[in-house]
C-alpha cells in the first residue's frame, strides 16, 4: 500500500519536472524566435539541436 502510494508521488513529480522542462524549452524557442531577425543563420543551426532535445 505504502509502496504504491510512493510510486504515485514519484510519477506525479516526474510529470511535474517534464512540464518544467517543456516550459523551459518553450521559453528558449521564444527567445530564439524573437532574436531570429538578428541572426537567422545561427537559428538554422540551433533548431535541429532543440528538436533533438
Amino acid at each position: 500500500m505504502l509502496a504504491k502510494k510512493h510510486r504515485n508521488i514519484d510519477i506525479l513529480y516526474h510529470n511535474r519536472s517534464k512540464q518544467t522542462i517543456a516550459q523551459m524549452i518553450t521559453m528558449k524557442m521564444t527567445q530564439i524566435r524573437s532574436s531570429a531577425h538578428q541572426h537567422s543563420k545561427s537559428l538554422n543551426r540551433n533548431v535541429p539541436a532543440m528538436m533533438a532535445f
